[in-house]
């Protein structure tokens, strides 16, 4: 597909366009045009920590016979790939993640600008 066309994704609530060279998919799509809050990226190291993990417990399910070698193989290759940086484009939105108490007041755990 070129850059300019697009591929219908369908989620809970229904069908949405999304960039056709995209590597995600409806629910991304729909944050980047629903929330436009912030047009922060993630921190690179934020993304390399998650792929090491990813691919690190797919080497140590696989080893303990949880999970297929195969499988393993292309989510610890996939792993590397976006450690080196190769799909950074694909990560659009820094990902804030909240805890909400009783008197609904929303403490951030690592926004570095509260």
């Amino acid at each position: 597909m070129s850059a300019n066309e697009t591929r219908l994704e369908r989620d809970s609530l229904g069908e949405i366009a999304v960039p056709g060279e995209a590597y995600y998919g409806a629910q991304t799509m729909r944050a980047v045009i629903n929330f436009p809050v912030s047009h922060l990226k993630p921190w690179r190291a934020f993304i390399w920590s998650m792929a090491a993990i990813k691919a690190s417990a797919a080497k140590v399910n696989c080893d303990l016979g949880l999970l297929d070698p195969n499988i393993a193989r292309v989510i610890e290759q996939a792993g590397g790939e976006i450690m080196n940086g190769d799909w950074n484009d694909q990560f659009l939105y820094l990902i804030h993640i909240c805890r909400c108490r009783r008197s609904n007041l929303c403490r951030s755990w690592w926004w570095p600008y509260h």
